[in-house]
């Protein structure tokens, strides 16, 4: 499983890191604290029933606790829902997200696979809609999508819903990058109308703490989160996981301040690099979707600046690369470094 993710500083000299999608701001203080705080609690059990995180949440989205399920991080939950429900045949767009087709290996699902087209700049179109035959049991689904930072076009995910309820098949909404997406197109203010949707969101991405993994599953289908919740390890939450996550809930405003960040410094890198006839496809999230001739990824992480190579994204190619959106100075850091890799 080597290189199937970003992030990878473990193995490379990195200074500036590119290829993971998280919130450009710092941590607050007293989310941070909230860590130090939960040391105190390691010769406890934590909560088994994660009372005061779920309680925030359903605050957070309007919704009920028992709509709630916790995992360690957006990954757990994904492979919960493989486990749980055992489909034989799963549908997902591609180019995609890897841990996708880890949860389809993991129990034998068959993925079938619709390829976006480049040319309508990789948006989801009525074909996907089609595609879901009577003998789809699952469709996965990204809103917005990763690594093409696109979100989708409400009536034809509307179509998408309509027809998984209609031929009683199961939709899972990543909803992972949402919260930092210029829009918010979020489906859990409507999720009890659709007792065969569920969405997964993450702290991760949101709040920048990919070390910590959090992340949780709604869905207006209490008996859905009743079956997945049986395979998932009991005390799957930790002390940490939990305190933090309280602690961001009181920050959701920290989010408004990422999402200004993130759209004018989009749009400064989209511009910087449309500079060099680097192809730039239009994006709704934190990221940016890339291609280009260069060997950037090589010549780059020369300089000690990690992006992700997307080649090998099921769906694309050599020369596709994705980029996260930082502060300004890092931009400018990552522009100077590309402009020096093309220009010698």
């Amino acid at each position: 499983m080597n290189n199937i993710h970003g992030g990878d500083i473990y193995r490379n000299s990195i200074k500036l890191d590119f290829s993971v999608n998280i919130n450009p701001l710092l941590l607050p203080e007293n989310i941070k604290k909230s860590l130090y705080d939960a040391i105190g609690r390691c010769g406890q059990y934590p909560d088994y029933n994660h009372e005061i995180l779920k309680k925030g949440l359903a605050i957070v989205h309007d919704i009920f606790m028992d709509n709630i399920l916790l995992s360690n991080g957006a990954s757990e939950a994904l492979l919960a829902v493989f486990h749980t429900f055992m489909p034989k045949k799963a549908l997902i767009a591609i180019p995609s997200f890897y841990g996708y087709q880890h949860g389809a290996c993991a129990v034998g699902t068959e993925l079938i696979y619709y390829q976006l087209s480049e040319d309508n700049d990789f948006q989801l179109d009525e074909g996907f809609v089609d595609s879901i035959t009577d003998d789809i049991d699952l469709v996965i689904l990204a809103n917005p999508a990763n690594p093409t930072g696109k979100l989708i076009n409400d009536n034809i995910l509307q179509k998408v819903i309509d027809r998984c309820q209609s031929q009683n098949t199961l939709l899972l909404l990543d909803e992972c990058f949402m919260e930092l997406a210029d829009s918010n197109h979020t489906l859990i203010g409507r999720m009890e109308k659709y007792d065969r949707l569920l969405v997964l969101r993450a702290f991760t991405k949101s709040f920048a703490l990919p070390g910590l993994r959090l992340g949780y599953l709604v869905s207006g289908n209490t008996s859905l989160i009743e079956k997945i919740e049986k395979h998932l390890p009991e005390w799957n939450i930790s002390v940490f996981s939990e305190n933090a996550g309280i602690q961001c809930l009181k920050y959701m405003s920290f989010l408004d301040g990422a999402r200004r960040l993130i759209g004018k410094e989009k749009q400064y890198l989209i511009e910087e690099l449309e500079k060099y006839k680097i192809k730039v496809f239009s994006s709704d999230a934190n990221f940016i979707l890339l291609k280009t001739d260069y060997p950037l990824y090589e010549r780059l992480l020369e300089t000690e600046i990690l992006i992700r190579d997307c080649s090998n994204y099921k769906g694309l190619s050599k020369g596709y690369y994705r980029i996260a959106v930082k502060g300004h100075d890092d931009n400018m850091k990552l522009i100077k470094a590309i402009g020096e890799c093309i220009d010698n």
